[in-house]
């Protein structure tokens, strides 16, 4: 509902609204009023999913200068920049897995890796198709495995994998999120999924 903000540990309530949190002022020069999600990997400050003017941009990043977490005006001497990486997607979570940064679409997998010079990420599309991400606060990182809830079971990826895989003892645990279960004593309803923000990893 606020536009995005930052908090500078120690900084104490102020001003009228008695408020900690400074918006961060270069979002503002452009006109991004909200953000999906923000992610911090490598020094960069990437926010995901943002709305610009008025338009939602769900496919796009835009990032803030190397070790700066406030700088997103683009010029010759910043590192700053915007792409769009998911046309026709929303961008939902994002996470680093070995030396990429992968960004979860509703439809996809991007991996981002830094490559530097003018163009700073290379953004590739790893997977596309149906075992995507479905409840976005679902994705768990595990450090070298990340984890997430598709639309009827649980997917993992490593970073040596160039598709999704299931756990066979995880899809079978996990059966009664997607099925519901019966017992004796008690009964539990299959995921509602129109509470996909519900739902936690």
């Amino acid at each position: 509902f606020d536009g995005p903000s930052t908090y500078v540990l120690g900084d104490h309530p102020s001003g009228c609204g008695l408020q900690a949190l400074q918006t961060i002022t270069d979002l503002l020069a452009l006109d991004i009023t909200r953000c999906g999600g923000v992610v911090v990997w490598r020094g960069f400050t990437i926010f995901f999913d943002f709305t610009e003017n008025g338009e939602r941009m769900g496919g796009s990043v835009i990032w803030g200068d190397l070790e700066s977490a406030t700088s997103f005006i683009e010029s010759d001497t910043s590192l700053a920049g915007r792409a769009t990486i998911a046309v026709g997607e929303t961008l939902l979570a994002s996470a680093p897995l070995g030396n990429s940064l992968m960004f979860y679409t509703d439809k996809s997998i991007i991996r981002a890796t830094l490559v530097g010079g003018d163009d700073v990420f290379n953004f590739e599309t790893l997977y596309r198709g149906g075992n995507s991400l479905k409840y976005k606060f679902s994705l768990i990182n595990g450090g070298d495995l990340h984890m997430w809830l598709g639309e009827s079971d649980v997917y993992a990826l490593s970073q040596f994998d160039s598709r999704p895989i299931t756990i066979p003892w995880i899809t079978k645990a996990a059966g009664m999120i997607f099925n519901g279960i019966t017992e004796d004593h008690a009964s539990y309803d299959p995921i509602n999924k129109d509470a996909c923000n519900l739902v936690t990893g």
